[in-house]
Formats: C-alpha cells, structure tokens, sequence
C-alpha cells in the first residue's frame, strides 16, 4: 500500500528500482529468524532496521527528510498514523544526522491497521507516528523498516 496526494506523484519515482530490490529483500528474507539490527542491502542507500517492541498508547510523529520508510509488520499489529507535514508544527529542530524532524501531536491524522505482511510507504512530505496500540493494550510486535535514500 502506498499513500500520498496527487500533487506528488510527479515528485518520485515509485516504481524505482530501490523499491523493487528492498521487495524482493523483504520477499526472500527470512524475517521471522532475523534479530533486531541493521541489515544492509546496498549501504546508506537501502537498509532495513528489524525492531522489536511493545505498541503504547500514544505515537509522536515524525519525518524524514532523505529517505522514504516502508515501515512492515512481521508479528504482532499496530496503528500508524499519518499526516502531510505541512500540517504540523515541528517540535524539534532537523537531526541530519538521523534524518529527523518530530512535530507536535494532532489526533487530525488518518489512522493504518498494520497487520503482519501489512505496510506502509511514507515520504518525506508524510509524517507518521508508528508504535501505536490498535487495541485496547499493549502488544508486541516486530516490525521491518525499509529505508529507500532519495
């Protein structure tokens, strides 16, 4: 699944072949075996962060300014929320060391069920706010992060 506005879909190329090589990585991993850690495909261009957590209550949104995430549940469910940047205001200064800007909390986003096999695709111009409880408590989830350098 990807999701984005309209206005946008001159901006990137969706069907680049990182993405392509990121699937495929992600098709003939065998992510359920892997530990949390980074695992590199093509260096600072393409890698993909394994996490393993307990959804909370509440997410903080955040941006990337460099990279598109794909952010995919292998176990476990959560909410993801979203929504465009330039409808928040930042909390934080840019980290250009960890291409990161986080905002300020609005219940004005739209709002993701990610199951395991499910993700979500969110450029730079999408802040989202993973880690998110989809139910009525904390579960635990282990979740891939695809990062695709522009």
């Amino acid at each position: 699944m990807l999701t984005t506005n309209l206005a946008l879909t001159g901006k990137y190329d969706y069907l680049n072949e990182k993405f392509d090589r990121l699937y495929r990585w992600l098709k003939e991993t065998d992510l359920h075996a892997l530990p949390a850690g980074k695992y590199e495909i093509d260096g600072k261009d393409l890698f993909v962060n394994i996490l393993e957590y307990e959804t909370t209550p509440a997410g903080k949104y955040e941006a990337h300014k460099n990279y598109f995430d794909l952010q995919m549940v292998i176990e476990g469910e959560e909410r993801l929320d979203y929504i465009p940047t330039d409808r928040l205001t930042p909390n934080t200064e840019y980290n250009p060391v960890k291409d990161v800007t986080n905002y300020v909390w609005t219940d004005e986003g739209s709002r993701l069920i990610l199951r395991a096999g499910d993700f979500a695709l969110v450029g730079p111009e999408d802040a989202h706010a993973p880690h998110i409880m989809s139910g009525d408590k904390p579960v635990y989830v282990k979740k891939a992060i695809g990062k695709i350098h522009l």
